[in-house]
């Protein structure tokens, strides 16, 4: 069942305003990713890495451009 825009904007307010919010998140990426459970992994760690703006620095590092790492 895909998540309704209102929800997702809730979540990404939430986690940008909530620092062990998104610790949560980023522990839940990893237990699903640990898990095998990559699509709800990758979902997670979007709605950790999206509000806390990181990617512009994890793209550098990566030696990839922001776009793709959004992709992956």
């Amino acid at each position: 069942m895909p998540l309704s825009r209102s929800f997702r904007e809730t979540v990404m307010a939430r986690a940008q305003q909530d620092p062990e919010f998104r610790g949560e998140l980023l522990s839940e990426a990893t237990s699903a990713f640990l898990s095998g459970d990559i699509e709800t992994g990758k979902g997670l760690l979007r709605d950790y890495l999206n509000p806390a703006r990181s990617l512009p620095t994890i793209a550098p590092a990566l030696c990839k451009d922001d776009k793709s790492v959004r992709h992956m």
